[in-house]
């Protein structure tokens, strides 16, 4: 089998092919181990930099999920991304990967937002059967978080890891489970009745089945452009920023919003306050105006002072925002839309995938999250 793609999605994906006894060989455009100006630079290097290390179960969007599958698979996939969390964890800890349990809280930061925040406390209190969770008060909110977070709810069987540790761990687990790494940029990948092809500059490899794992590169191909968008994402750690901004120095927990331009934060190790957004607009040294003004309403403290880092770089979003999972062809087939679902959705998709590509066993919960469109396309050109 032949996967392109070595960020999480791709890797999972190579490593339980690998685990069930296939041969696996993973085509990735990034130098792996990093520099330090590589590691610098972010997500135009890394697969899956632009990702604040939250792993977290599919309950956080559980009534969108339960609008589109219906509340019995939604429910199953819900507790397969529970499991999910579960596999992370128990990497993380087999190669040492910096690891912490913590609550996830979901806030609103405008009085608008309270009426989506509570269609989901809703749908969790009427059918979110196994979800671990509770309800945050806005006084609650308002003293660990400050102004203007509000109500909201916080989950559990969440955590935080370094990203790039992790992705470090799964291609130290694949290449001990026998998994080829190439060093190229993938142009055109071919199937036919036969199996499928990726052709790179110089050379190419045939395999029986493909998997697309393209993470940003997947809005520019041919194949997937018409159900994904590309965002540009950013992620800002500022240091010396006290409680006037986001959570307490002693507060572990990481905190989403319903805001429409900043989407995630939390405390690093040393204190500093990480922060991250997107936006259709911007460019990788400028963020978007949307996100500014983001910044400026939520964080007014932070508006005169210089980020410490600054990553940023494209994610595919998806109708619906929702992941898509499918086959384009017999012998090739796909997982995209995964931005903002956060590690752990990375490894139940890439499970489900992998049931398709090389027949194992089904992964609970697979069906509801296969594509509905009818994609078909025997060569899928990359850009």
């Amino acid at each position: 089998m032949a996967v392109v793609g070595g960020g999480y999605v791709g890797l999972w994906t190579a490593l339980l092919c690998a685990r069930a006894g296939r041969a696996v060989t993973v085509v990735s455009d990034r130098p792996w181990p990093l520099r330090d100006r590589d590691r610098d630079r972010g997500c135009d290097v890394l697969p899956s930099a632009a990702n604040a290390g939250m792993v977290f179960p599919l309950w956080l969007d559980f009534d969108n999920i339960w609008e589109r599958y219906g509340q019995a698979d939604a429910v199953a996939l819900c507790q397969a991304s529970d499991a999910a969390v579960d596999e992370v964890r128990a990497l993380a800890a087999a190669h040492g990967c910096p690891w912490r349990e913590v609550e996830h809280l979901l806030v609103a930061t405008h009085p608008r937002q309270f009426a989506v925040w509570q269609v989901l406390l809703d749908s969790l209190a009427w059918g979110g059967e196994g979800a671990v969770f509770r309800r945050v008060t806005a006084d609650e909110s308002g003293e660990r978080l400050g102004a203007p977070f509000g109500a909201g709810l916080a989950f559990g069987n969440c955590a935080i890891v370094d990203p790039h540790a992790l992705l470090g761990a799964l291609r130290a687990a694949c290449l001990e489970a026998g998994v080829e790494i190439v060093h190229a940029r993938a142009r055109r990948v071919r199937a036919d009745d036969h199996g499928a092809e990726v052709v790179w500059d110089g050379d190419r490899v045939a395999a029986g089945h493909a998997v697309l794992a393209l993470g940003g590169r997947a809005p520019g191909s041919s194949a997937l452009a018409r159900h994904l968008r590309a965002e540009l994402t950013w992620i800002g750690i500022w240091e010396g920023v006290g409680g006037e901004a986001g959570p307490a120095l002693d507060d572990p927990a990481c905190v989403s919003t319903l805001d429409d331009a900043l989407y995630y934060l939390r405390r690093l190790d040393d204190g500093a306050l990480l922060v991250g957004g997107s936006g259709r607009g911007g460019h990788p040294d400028q963020p978007s105006e949307q996100v500014r003004e983001g910044v400026r309403r939520l964080f007014p403290a932070l508006i005169d002072r210089p980020p410490r880092a600054l990553y940023c770089g494209l994610i595919e979003v998806s109708e619906g925002l929702l992941p898509l999972v499918g086959s384009l062809h017999r012998h090739l087939h796909y997982a995209s839309g995964l931005s903002g679902m956060g590690i752990a959705s990375s490894r139940l998709l890439a499970g489900i995938v992998a049931q398709r590509a090389s027949e194992l066993e089904e992964e609970p919960g697979a069906l509801a999250c296969v594509d509905e469109h009818e994609l078909e396309a025997d060569s899928v050109e990359l850009a």
